[in-house]
């Protein structure tokens, strides 16, 4: 469920209250949908991040539907969150995700040193963590 007060934008970014750490979700969105008034947007799939107290930004969530799979969708929607954030990013992918870690690589390349750390969590998941840099470009 989401936080009490959620105020979605126009560009489906949010803001939460303060008793809630910075998080924004994006929705993909396949913009040839965007034709006769009888035509609905079409979501292609969903991100949510957030930034701790430090500001790194935290990928939490991100998801491409199925049928749009391996047509660059996600690479696209991955660098368009990048951008939103100039500075350090982190998320995990569990070890059983397997199909995730050459995607994942290839979205990241571009930023240069990447770390990667097995980690165990508390719930005694192993993950992979991903830690990069993201500089402004120009």
């Amino acid at each position: 469920l989401l936080p009490p007060k959620l105020a979605f934008r126009a560009d489906a970014s949010f803001a939460v209250p303060a008793d809630f750490a910075q998080h924004r979700a994006l929705l993909f969105v396949d913009a040839q949908a965007f034709g006769p008034a009888d035509h609905a947007p079409v979501p292609l799939g969903f991100a949510l991040t957030s930034r701790d107290a430090d500001a790194v930004a935290h990928v939490e969530e991100f998801f491409v539907v199925a049928a749009f799979r391996r047509r660059g969708v996600g690479l696209e929607a991955a660098a368009a969150m990048f951008r939103e954030h100039e500075g350090a990013w982190t998320f995990t992918v569990r070890e059983e995700n397997a199909r995730a870690f050459p995607f994942w690589r290839r979205a990241i390349a571009r930023y240069g040193s990447v770390v990667e750390r097995v980690e165990v969590g508390d719930d005694d998941v192993t993950r992979t963590r991903f830690s990069f840099r993201v500089r402004k470009l120009g």
